[in-house]
This record gives C-alpha cells, sequence and structure tokens, in this order.
C-alpha cells in the first residue's frame, strides 16, 4: 500500500502555512493543487481547501475531484474558512467535499490555524495512517 499523502489548494498560502506547521510534527508529503494544471494522485490522501464566497468549494478542488482516481483515493477531508462568514458557512467546502464524496471531515479551521489545529489534524492524520495499514495487512 502506497503510505498516506497530504492534496491541498492554497491560493493565499494559508493553507500552506497550516501545513507547513503540521509538517513540523508529522513526516508526510504534501502536493499542491494549482491554478495551472491538474494532476492525478495515485496515493491515498487527505484533501484539505479553503472555503471561498460564503461557503463555496474552490474550482481548483472541483476540477481535481472531476477525476476518478482522485475521487477514489480520497480518504478524507480538512477545511479552513474565516469564521467572518457566520457559522453555516465557516469551512463549509469540507462539509460540501465530505457528503458528496462520503468520506469522513477530520476538521475545520481558521484561516491558517493554531496549535490545537495543528494537533487535532496531526493526531486524526496518524489514525487513519493506522486504519489504512491495518486493512492493508487483512
Amino acid at each position: 500500500m502506497k503510505d498516506l499523502v497530504i492534496v491541498y489548494y492554497s491560493k493565499t498560502n494559508m493553507s500552506k502555512r497550516f501545513l507547513e506547521k503540521v509538517r513540523e510534527h508529522l513526516d508526510i508529503k504534501c502536493y499542491r493543487i494549482t491554478e495551472s494544471a491538474n494532476f492525478v494522485c495515485h496515493a491515498p490522501f487527505v484533501m484539505v481547501t479553503p472555503t471561498y464566497d460564503y461557503g463555496r468549494v474552490p474550482e481548483q478542488v472541483t476540477q481535481f475531484l472531476e477525476e476518478e482516481t482522485n475521487r477514489e483515493n480520497m480518504q478524507a477531508v480538512v477545511s479552513s474558512g474565516n469564521k467572518n462568514w457566520g457559522a453555516e458557512n465557516f469551512a463549509r467546502a469540507g462539509k460540501i467535499i465530505s457528503e458528496q464524496h462520503n468520506v469522513p471531515w477530520l476538521h475545520k479551521l481558521e484561516m491558517q490555524g493554531n496549535s490545537s489545529d495543528v494537533k487535532k489534524v496531526t493526531d486524526s492524520i496518524k489514525e487513519l495512517k493506522k486504519e489504512l495499514k491495518e486493512r492493508a495487512d487483512e
């Protein structure tokens, strides 16, 4: 089984800065969805996405998930947002992706997150890695 990785989109680099903090506590590869090119992820991954325009999934993330292999390899989602958009829309992209693709929504965080967000996401990813290894060993 291939190792779990993170796939993320970060227009303003907030998700990128959050993942830099996560990677201080967790050895995991991260791959960025860019404006100009999509890719196919052949490893199991956790999607990390911002939320735009009062609860919308970024178009680049939607396009990435249109690829069947990417949808099949997504294991969970983490989303960020701004609480100024209201409770219902805060980090809502994660809820949308979770419901559309039947994957767990691990966490929602504001902007680039804080130390408790880093711990929660790091712990969740460690647990997911463990579960994936156990399934592969069966």
